[in-house]
């Protein structure tokens, strides 16, 4: 849901473009807790994908241009892609670790999910900008 929520707010945050989107809105938008907007956006935040604007206008903003921003860093950047206790960094408890091949598998499988991923951009998610401005009910800028 974290990576979901982080998408849809850096969609939101898009079509708001040049003005800043608040968390209330954004929550309110997707029919999701503001509370819960907030921990994504501090997570978008802390990755560099979102600044804050502060004042009587203040929310957030992209830190670059959609068409700068893939959809697989945003992934990398939110989710844990280690699926399995042995693809983490340091000793593995696993007692079968040293012979399995399933680190590898999924190892390559990640490559090519991320390969997908990142041949888009965030730009290319908004393709259809006038059908998102109005199931969001977006506020031109």
């Amino acid at each position: 849901m974290h990576t979901d929520y982080g998408l849809r707010f850096l969609i939101y945050a898009a079509l708001q473009m040049p003005r800043a989107a608040s968390v209330k809105e954004i929550a309110t938008a997707y029919g999701a807790s503001a509370d819960h907007m907030m921990k994504v956006a501090r997570a978008l935040s802390k990755a560099g994908l979102i600044r804050s604007c502060r004042g009587r206008s203040g929310g957030f903003k992209l830190a670059d241009e959609p068409r700068n921003i893939l959809v697989g860093d945003v992934v990398r950047r939110l989710e844990s892609c280690q699926m399995v206790e042995c693809m983490r960094k340091g000793p593995s408890a696993c007692p079968i670790s040293a012979h399995c091949q399933l680190p590898r598998l999924l190892e390559t499988a990640t490559k090519a999910y991320f390969s997908v991923l990142d041949s888009a951009t965030l730009a290319d998610l908004i393709g259809q900008r006038k059908g998102l401005e109005i199931v969001l009910r977006v506020i031109s800028a």
